[in-house]
């Protein structure tokens, strides 16, 4: 696992999002190859945050017995497990929606969409520690914020290059992308927290 591309390839979805996905659907080797190594960079960064989050919260709740290796323990692997599960519904539901989308059924432009996509979700969870420092409860809501609209815009350049879809068709196709990605993460972030 590179980290330092993992960044890269974040920063570079940020900045110039139609350039990174022509490189993507270029890139030489199968899906899984090119896909897993951000997906698991991005994921332990995730968990490694939540898990951040749930040591400040409980420090600041009064420290209790367990109070480091419960949190790493359990939302780390738990968090990982669920996020990559989430992941390959999101590349499902992709694949299953792209010919009511005139576009591209491939299992691999789905995959490839469906990891790096969904990049901003993974960046948008140091909000929560963040929030967990300053006790504000607005980390949460900008998190979520924050994330769905990157990852919305994220989608709607990716479905464009990767599955070839119609430019009067990405909106729709992006947006329900988005909006399952939405609960699929929330549901992957939040689930293991209740474990704590």
């Amino acid at each position: 696992m590179d980290l330092a591309a993992a960044a890269r390839r974040a920063l570079d979805l940020a900045l110039s999002p139609a350039r990174t996905w022509e490189k993507i659907a270029q890139e030489p080797g199968t899906a899984p190859a090119v896909c897993m190594p951000h997906l698991a960079v991005m994921g332990l960064f995730s968990a490694a945050t939540l898990a951040l989050f749930a040591v400040i919260l409980r420090l600041r709740l009064g420290p209790g017995m367990g109070v480091l290796l419960g949190p790493l323990l359990g939302v780390v692997p738990s968090t990982l497990l669920l996020l990559g599960g989430a992941v390959w519904v999101l590349a499902q539901l992709a694949r299953w929606l792209a010919p009511s989308m005139e576009s591209t059924a491939d299992a691999a432009a789905a995959l490839k969409l469906a990891v790096f996509g969904t990049t901003p979700t993974y960046l948008a969870t140091a909000l929560f520690a963040l929030d967990a420092l300053f006790v504000t409860g607005a980390g949460h809501r900008l998190a979520v914020a924050a994330g769905a609209a990157w990852t919305f815009w994220l989608l709607h350049h990716g479905v464009g290059v990767l599955t070839a879809t119609p430019a009067a068709q990405r909106t729709a196709y992006a947006g329900a992308l988005a909006f399952a990605w939405l609960v699929l993460s929330a549901f992957a972030v939040m689930g293991p927290r209740f474990v704590l």
